[in-house]
C-alpha cells in the first residue's frame, strides 16, 4: 500500500499508533529502501507505551533477516534509557526518520500536530476516541491500514471518516480518508528556499536542519564570517534546566541537552571542541557531578553545522551583508541595507539574528515579542596563571573553566556577566571585578590563586549581547499577523505574516537549546512532525506575547 503513495513525493509522514517491537517500522523502512521509486525521505512518528530495549529491538528483528542491517543501525541510535517524551533518531544517512513518542496512546495521539499520508492502526487501538485522533491528523489523500479488523471496526472507521478500501492484501483492513465534511488538503511536502538572517548558532542550526531536508538556503550575516557575535562565546556549557516540578523551560532544556550531546558525538567526534560532564558547586549543596553536561567551544560547532549544510550544495552564504530593514512585497520580502538598496529577495525570511533581530521585526509587531538585550562579560587568563587546576568545568554561582582554547592559546575563563537592557560590548574593568568577586563567593580558593592575575592587567576580556524575552523562553515560528489576532482560537491557530519567521531570544541557553528549535521550526516548515509535544511547541510560538496581552487588554 505504502509504495503506491509514496512513490515520487519528496516526503511521506507515517503515524504508527504501536511500536511494539519495531518490526512494523523495520518493515517500512526495508520497503522504502527496495523501491527504486521511493520518496526522497520517509519520516515515522511513533507511539510506545515504554520503549523497549535495544537488546529486544535486535532479538525481535534476527527472525526476519532482511531487516538484520537495519535493526542494527536503529539499536546504534537507540536512547537508553528512554524516558517518556519524544525521541527523535535520523537514519540511513537523513533519509528516514523515527521520532519514537513514549507515552500513553490517546495523550500523545492529541498532541501530535502533523497531517500523515499513511497511518497504521495496531490491534487494539481502533476505538472511537483513536479513531477521532486519526482523523484530526488525516488529509484528504491520508490512508489507514490496519493489523488486525475485528468486528465493528469498520463500522467506527466510517464514523470516524474513512472509507474502507480493501479487506485483503499486505494489512486485513484498509480506508482512505474521505469523510463528508471539509477535509484538509495535503500539505505540500516539497523542499522550498529560505533566506536566513544570521550565522551564530541559531542561524547555523536551522540551516543544518533545513538543509538536510532538501531546503535551498541563503545566509546573510554581516560579519566577515560565522559566529561572530554571541555565538563567537570562547568557551560555554550546556546543561538542563533543573526545576522541583517540570516546566516548559526545564523540559526543553532536558530533551535540548540530550540531542546536542548526541550531536557533538555525531559533528566533532575525539574533538577538543567539547568535554563532558561538569562539578555543580554553589557553597550551599555538596558538589555534585553532571555527567550529561557539556563543556563546548560554540565558534566550533557553528562551523561544523555550517560545512554539513554546505556539502549539500544548497546553501549559499553571503558576508559582510547587513539588512536593516524588511519590506513588504506582494509575493516576497525585500531585504534592503543601510542606504536603502534592495540587496536581497525572499519568500522566506527566517531572522536568526538574535538581539539585531529586534530592529528588523519592530515595524512587523516586534515589539510584541518582549525581546530585550543581555550583556555578557567573560574574564579569561592564561592557563600558566593557574597552578592547581581542576579537571572539570564548574557551574555554581557562575561558571569557571579551567581549559578552554582562545586566540591560539590555552586560557582559563571564569563569568560571565548578566546585564540585562545592556547592549555595548566593550569589555569593562568593573566586570572584571564583578566575575572575580562572584568567584570569591563560590570557589575562594580558586578567586585567590587568581588574584594576582586580575590586579596585574594579565586577564583579558570577551563581551557580547544576548537576546531574551520576556518569559525568558526563546521563540521559533512564524511571525503573527497582529492586527489580525483572534483571541478565541489558541496560539498555534492564529494568523500570520506569510514568509516571516524568527528563531532567536535564545538568552544564554543557546547551546542547549538551538538544535531542537531549530527542528522545531524546521518540521513547521517542512509540514513533518514536531520533536516536541504540541504545548512546548507552543511555547516557543512567537504569537504568545501578543495574544496574552490581547487577552489581558481585552
Amino acid at each position: 500500500m505504502l509504495q503506491a503513495i509514496w512513490q515520487g513525493q519528496p516526503l511521506h509522514v507515517v503515524a504508527d499508533t504501536g511500536f511494539g517491537q519495531g518490526l512494523n517500522f523495520l518493515h517500512t523502512w526495508r520497503n522504502w529502501r527496495d523501491d527504486p521509486a521511493r520518496c526522497d525521505r520517509l519520516h515515522c512518528a511513533a507511539i510506545t507505551p515504554q520503549a523497549p530495549s535495544s537488546t529486544a529491538l535486535l532479538a525481535s528483528a534476527s527472525a526476519h533477516p532482511g531487516l538484520v542491517e537495519l535493526a542494527v543501525e536503529l539499536a546504534s541510535h537507540w536512547p537508553e534509557p528512554a524516558p517518556p517524551g519524544f525521541h527523535v533518531l535520523p537514519l540511513d544517512g537523513g533519509r528516514v526518520t523515527l521520532t519514537l513518542c513514549v507515552g500513553e496512546l490517546l495523550p500523545v495521539l492529541r498532541s501530535w500536530r502533523f497531517l500523515a499520508d499513511t497511518v497504521w492502526l495496531t490491534n487494539g487501538s481502533g476505538t472511537p476516541d483513536v479513531l477521532r485522533a486519526v482523523a484530526r491528523l488525516s488529509h484528504q489523500q491520508t490512508r489507514v491500514a490496519c493489523d488486525a479488523a475485528p468486528d465493528g471496526l469498520p463500522d467506527a472507521l466510517q464514523d470516524a471518516g474513512f472509507t474502507i478500501t480493501s479487506t485483503t492484501g499486505h494489512a486485513p483492513l484498509t480506508a482512505r480518508y474521505a469523510p463528508r465534511w471539509p477535509a484538509p488538503e495535503a500539505p505540500p511536502r516539497a523542499p522550498g528556499h529560505a533566506t536566513v538572517l544570521g550565522a551564530g548558532l541559531a542561524g547555523a542550526a536551522l540551516c543544518r536542519a533545513l538543509g538536510r531536508r532538501g531546503w535551498a538556503l541563503t545566509l546573510l550575516d554581516q560579519g566577515s564570517g560565522p559566529a561572530q557575535g554571541a555565538s563567537g562565546l570562547p568557551v560555554g556549557l550546556l546543561a538542563p534546566h533543573q526545576t522541583a516540578k517540570p516546566t516548559a523551560m526545564s523540559q526543553l532544556t532536558d530533551i535540548g541537552a540530550r540531542g546536542m550531546k548526541r550531536e557533538l558525538a555525531r559533528l566533532l567526534p575525539d574533538s577538543q571542541a567539547w568535554q563532558a560532564g561538569l562539578m555543580r558547586m554553589d557553597g550551599t549543596q555538596p558538589p555534585e557531578w553532571l555527567p550529561d553536561a557539556v563543556q563546548v567551544t560554540p565558534a566550533a560547532l557553528v562551523q561544523a553545522w555550517l560545512e554539513e549544510a554546505r556539502s549539500t550544495g544548497q546553501l549559499t552564504t553571503a558576508w559582510h551583508s547587513p539588512v536593516t530593514s524588511l519590506q513588504r512585497q506582494p509575493q516576497h520580502w525585500a531585504l534592503t541595507d543601510g542606504v536603502g538598496r534592495t540587496t536581497h529577495e525572499a519568500s522566506m525570511v527566517v531572522l536568526a539574528s538574535a538581539w539585531g533581530s529586534q530592529a528588523l521585526l519592530a515595524p512587523w509587531g516586534g515589539d510584541a515579542l518582549a525581546l530585550s538585550p543581555v550583556r555578557g562579560q567573560l574574564s579569561l587568563g592564561l592557563a600558566s596563571d593557574l597552578m592547581e587546576r581542576p579537571e572539570h568545568a564548574i557551574n555554581g554561582a557562575g561558571v569557571f573553566v579551567p581549559r578552554c582554547h582562545w586566540q591560539g592559546q590555552g586560557h582559563w575563563a571564569v563569568g560571565a556577566t548578566y546585564e540585562r537592557g545592556q547592549s555595548t560590548v566593550e569589555v569593562r574593568a568593573a566586570n572584571h571585578q564583578a566575575n572575580l568577586a562572584a568567584l570569591q563567593g563560590w570557589l575562594p580558593a580558586l578567586a585567590d590563586q587568581l588574584r594576582p592575575a586580575f590586579q596585574t592587567g594579565r586577564v583579558t576580556g570577551w563581551a557580547q549581547i544576548r537576546c531574551a524575552t520576556g518569559d525568558r523562553l526563546p521563540i521559533a515560528g512564524a511571525l503573527p499577523d497582529v492586527a489580525a489576532l483572534q483571541t478565541h482560537r489558541p496560539v498555534h491557530q492564529q494568523p500570520r505574516l506569510g514568509g516571516l519567521h524568527a528563531l532567536t531570544g535564545l538568552g544564554s541557553r543557546g547551546l542547549t537549546l538551538s538544535l531542537l528549535c531549530a527542528e522545531v521550526l524546521a518540521a513547521r516548515l517542512a509540514h513533518e512532525p514536531l520533536p516536541v509535544p504540541a504545548e512546548l511547541a507552543d511555547a516557543l510560538d512567537p504569537a504568545r506575547f501578543a495574544l496574552r496581552q490581547r487577552r489581558r487588554t481585552g
